[in-house]
């Protein structure tokens, strides 16, 4: 996960930290394109490299473990109202996969536009596909080159909700038309509930918060038994933690949250009535604390730890695997 620095903004000193989400190992890597590039985001750890005042300069595609570059067309005047957007768009997914041809494509899907753009590592522009504003969906996560959405509308006449999970496959968009597919559809929760997705030990995750007067609770389903039509929550999710009320939704090791107090198989959750993280257990439904703070605007002790990061720090900022 690459973390963000001063409430996210990257340091232009060409140094970036990243955080091993199975190990909790913390890795500050130099990169020298970053002291006049920005990131534009971080598909599977890999990340898409905008120049700070070169609007001709390629996009680049960066393996900051590696220093493996690559380089994507440039911004032109047909897309940039769509490079724009990603400064202030929480909700955009970006992924990257590589073809059959062993060619590398780039894509981001803007849900509030109703918009995909694309580019190979041979293209020489970003091409534009768009799609019926009906299939919009957010939240939305990138896994193995493909981008997952989810929609939720309320079924008129009753106090539920029909969730919709597509999928886009951007290397098919290479070939002609793709739309996003529908892959799985239920009815499920109250009408004031909401819904995210999650990638978690190679799964895709959808976590579905039961709003109450108090403290919300959480059920947890595997996309892959959603497909199936099978509406059964997990109690497990292999001793994970999973965030879900931050900038971008993410799921971390227990091992890599020793000193925090967390126990795994759980949800970190900004409680509103308690002011502070807490962690939800979906074996036994039960609340307990974590270490950490949240600043509010006040003094506060801070523990220095990822919860202290991930509420503290990650407001502005799009941190990806």
């Amino acid at each position: 996960m690459l973390l963000p620095q001063g409430h996210g903004l990257h340091p232009g000193n060409g140094v970036l930290r990243f955080f091993n989400l199975s190990t909790g190992i913390f890795v500050r890597a130099r990169l020298p394109l970053l002291t006049d590039h920005h990131v534009l985001d971080s598909p599977d750890g890999v990340l898409l490299l905008q120049h700070n005042l070169d609007d001709d300069a390629p996009i680049r595609v960066l393996n900051p473990l590696t220093g493996d570059t690559a380089e994507l067309p440039a911004r032109t005047p047909s897309v940039e109202i769509y490079f724009d957007s990603l400064i202030n768009d929480q909700e955009h997914a970006a992924s990257l996969s590589v073809g059959a041809d062993g060619v590398a494509m780039a894509a981001v899907a803007l849900f509030s536009l109703s918009t995909i753009i694309l580019a190979t590592t041979r293209d020489r522009r970003w091409r534009v596909a768009t799609w019926n504003p009906r299939y919009m969906g957010v939240p939305s996560v990138s896994f193995q080159g493909k981008i997952y959405a989810l929609r939720s509308s309320a079924e008129v006449g009753t106090y539920k909700r029909t969730v919709q999970i597509f999928q886009i496959e951007p290397q098919l968009m290479r070939i002609g038309p793709s739309y996003p597919k529908l892959i799985a559809s239920c009815t499920i929760g109250g009408i004031d509930d909401s819904f995210d997705l999650v990638e978690c030990d190679s799964e895709i995750l959808l976590i579905h918060t039961k709003y109450s007067a108090t403290s919300p609770e959480f059920l947890v389903y595997k996309l892959a038994d959603l497909i199936l039509g099978k509406l059964v929550p997990v109690t497990s999710i292999g001793g994970n933690v999973l965030f879900v009320d931050v900038a971008r939704r993410q799921s971390v090791s227990s091992r890599a949250m020793l000193g925090n107090g967390i126990t795994g198989d759980a949800v970190v959750y900004l409680v509103p009535s308690y002011g502070r993280p807490q962690q939800y257990q979906i074996g036994s439904g039960t609340w307990s604390d974590v270490a950490g703070d949240v600043s509010d605007g006040g003094t506060v002790s801070r523990t220095y730890s990822l919860v202290d990061h991930m509420y503290n720090c990650c407001d502005c900022a799009r941190s990806s695997r």
